[in-house]
């Protein structure tokens, strides 16, 4: 198991924090913790969010399926932990 960062930058939808961790429910991915900023009041949110996937390709999946979400401007990848315990206190 592997935990890694995301961060997305998406439209200003209210609803969007909600697609991206309905998205992640639906593929079984365990989020570990995610941040929401609004960018500017009415522009965009960026979202940190942290994940644990099983291997690289349920992470390419994840990054494939979140780039497709209407909501998602830009998608980046900051970091990668690895263990049993990655990402937990």
């Amino acid at each position: 198991m592997r935990s890694h960062t995301l961060q997305l930058t998406t439209t200003a939808s209210p609803t969007a924090p909600a697609r991206v961790l309905a998205l992640c429910a639906q593929r079984g991915v365990d989020v570990g913790g995610i941040h929401a900023d609004r960018l500017d009041r009415e522009s965009a949110w960026r979202i940190e969010l942290g994940v644990t996937v099983d291997d690289e390709a349920a992470l390419e999946l994840l990054i494939c399926r979140l780039n497709r979400l209407v909501d998602v401007i830009d998608l980046r990848l900051l970091d990668e932990v690895s263990g049993p315990h990655a990402g937990r206190p």
